[in-house]
């Protein structure tokens, strides 16, 4: 794996760790308050809760319920303390394994409106089955809340094994219908990429961003092909 790689600090270091001498539990918190200016005053009035994806989403959750004055809760659990499934190359072990690995709490939910978190959309399996138990549970209405930028592209050095990103074959404004849910918010570009740069200048976010990571000094700078 390249030794600066944003994948990293998003998603596969523990919280309690260190990239490049900044904390990582620090940098997701202020990526989750960050996200606050996407999110509309008219969905925030919406929110009863901010509800994190355990484990990714927790550290993100809690910034974004500082920042738009939400409780934060913990309606959704981990049964288990097993691989993550990101690891699962079969969609059809991964579904089972989700399924065994989560559980929600009918009684914090129910007729509720939850922000959800999560700390990105990579193939999207955990948040399409979270969003499933969540509505089994009798959600009111859930709001996807991503405190990443949209990751736009699957990357040979860190995300293995290898697998399509939901975002490689399915457009944007279907995501909605995808995860059944009324709306989604992505952190912007520019700040992902700001809060990026406090780890390191160099630090490559082409999973995220593909060629627009050349014009700030990151990445490769490869231009790729993508329907939007």
């Amino acid at each position: 794996m390249i030794r600066e790689c944003a994948f990293q600090f998003v998603y596969e270091l523990p919280p309690e760790g260190y990239y490049l001498g900044h904390s990582v539990a620090a940098a997701r918190i202020e990526l989750g308050s960050k996200l606050a200016l996407e999110i509309p005053e008219s969905i925030r009035d919406k929110i009863d809760y901010v509800c994190p994806v355990p484990n990714t989403g927790t550290y993100y959750a809690m910034g974004l319920a500082r920042a738009i004055k939400k409780p934060y809760i913990q309606g959704i659990v981990k049964t288990s303390k097993t691989e993550r499934s990101f690891k699962m190359k079969s969609s059809d072990e991964r579904r089972k394994f989700l399924w065994n690995k989560l559980h929600v709490i009918p009684e914090l939910v129910k007729g509720k409106s939850l922000a959800v978190v999560d700390e990105a959309i990579f193939t999207g399996a955990t948040l399409k089955i979270v969003c499933e138990m969540l509505r089994e549970a009798g959600v009111l209405n859930i709001f996807l809340c991503i405190p990443t930028a949209q990751c736009r592209y699957h990357c040979d050095y860190g995300m293995q094994p290898p697998r399509q990103m939901l975002l490689e074959y399915l457009p944007p404004r279907m995501l909605k219908v995808y995860f059944d849910v009324e709306e989604i918010f992505f952190q912007s570009d520019n700040i992902f990429l700001q809060t990026s740069k406090i780890f390191s200048r160099h630090i490559c976010t082409e999973c995220f961003l593909g060629g627009q990571t050349h014009a700030y000094g990151f990445g490769s700078g490869k231009k790729r092909n993508k329907e939007s």
